[in-house]
């Protein structure tokens, strides 16, 4: 099996390439801009260079529905046989949350996020080539079993996807009561997502409100971050993976403990989850306890980002991957971070948009791993 971390800058796009022309997808999308291309265009071009048009995408999972992490999931159900979504299931108020957080964009990469946001089904149909595509939702770690007249296939967190032996467990970190209180804390600030939900009204030409949504999500950003989707991908059970790692190309941070042998082949995509708190990653690791003694690359959540950090997060003998922009308006990775990540004596990867920073990882079983700048 091939690993990748493909390089789309401020972003994620990673993907995992099986036997038999199989592909998963571990979200898609970027907010970087090369030369005269909108990132639209950017991840689109990633895509297309990633992924050949003969391969089968079994799974998409997306972490959650920020531009950055899905303005390329349409191109991938245009023009790829895709079979099945994996979202996180939003309630309402999530849903007007992610609106706003990024009614800033481009009108059409916004509208047609908005047709993802409030009607994620019709949405893969709209787009999908393959017209069986399915979409399954994920339900919140705190809301399964609570009776809900959901009108979608929705399964529960923690749940095993399957390739084989070979395991994709998502869990849904979304919490209502904090959702309800960042509501409340918008139309506090003067921000009344009645309005953006209003399509009527070009949110763009109204200056006055454009500072006033920067302000106020910029102030409950991080706490918004707590609505995220983590998805392990490895062995269902510990196994004998012989692991080599070739260091071409030079990490942001390289401690004594570079994992040059290793004998761990699972991965922890974790999105922009929140895992600031111990109590957060405390869930989270109780959450993949089963399967935490498999990983071996640990995506350190949003993007570098300190407001997602956990001092914890360098001391589990991973290689750490930081998917980033090397030119973004939020200081990702931040300087914070790699300094703490560089007393743990780990190794950080970064990948951004720049074509010799992106990572490939060769997985064979009971044989070795061999990881690879490309």
């Amino acid at each position: 099996m091939d690993r990748i971390f493909s390089p789309v800058g401020q972003g994620c796009f990673a993907i995992e390439k099986f036997s038999k022309k199989t592909v998963v997808v571990f979200d898609c999308g970027t907010l970087t801009r090369i030369g005269n291309q909108t990132r639209t265009d950017f991840i689109n071009q990633r895509i297309k260079e990633e992924i050949h048009c003969d391969e089968i995408i079994r799974y998409v999972f997306i972490s959650h529905l920020d531009i950055d992490h899905v303005n390329g999931l349409a191109y991938l159900l245009w023009n790829y046989t895709v079979n099945e979504v994996v979202l996180p299931l939003l309630y309402d108020e999530s849903k007007e949350l992610y609106l706003g957080k990024n009614a800033l964009s481009d009108s059409e990469e916004f509208n047609r996020l908005r047709f993802l946001i409030e009607r994620p089904v019709e949405f893969v149909q709209e787009y999908s080539r393959y017209h069986h595509t399915k979409t399954t939702f994920v339900a919140p770690v705190d809301e399964f079993g609570i009776e809900q007249k959901w009108d979608m296939s929705t399964c529960y967190s923690g749940k095993e996807f399957h390739i084989n032996k070979w395991v994709f467990v998502p869990f849904n970190f979304q919490y209502r009561e904090n959702t309800l209180k960042l509501k409340k804390n918008l139309l506090d600030m003067g921000v009344n997502l009645d309005i953006i939900k209003d399509r009527s009204v070009d949110i763009l030409k109204d200056s006055d409100l454009v500072i006033r949504i920067k302000k106020a999500y910029k102030r409950i950003d991080n706490d918004l971050n707590q609505n995220a989707m983590t998805v392990y991908s490895g062995p269902k059970e510990y196994s004998h993976y012989q692991t080599k790692m070739l260091t071409h190309g030079i990490p942001i941070v390289c401690g004594r403990n570079t994992p040059k042998k290793l004998t761990r082949a699972g991965c922890l995509y974790t999105g922009d989850y929140n895992a600031s708190t111990n109590e957060r990653w405390d869930n989270l690791k109780c959450s993949y306890r089963p399967y935490w003694d498999n990983i071996g690359l640990l995506q350190v959540p949003h993007h570098g980002s300190e407001d997602c950090y956990n001092d914890q997060m360098g001391y589990d003998d991973c290689l750490l991957i930081i998917n980033a922009g090397t030119k973004n308006d939020y200081h990702h990775p931040n300087p914070s971070v790699l300094y703490s990540l560089y007393k743990t004596n780990n190794t950080v990867i970064w990948v951004s948009e720049e074509e010799s920073s992106a990572m490939q990882f060769k997985i064979l079983r009971r044989k070795s791993i061999v990881a690879k700048r490309i």
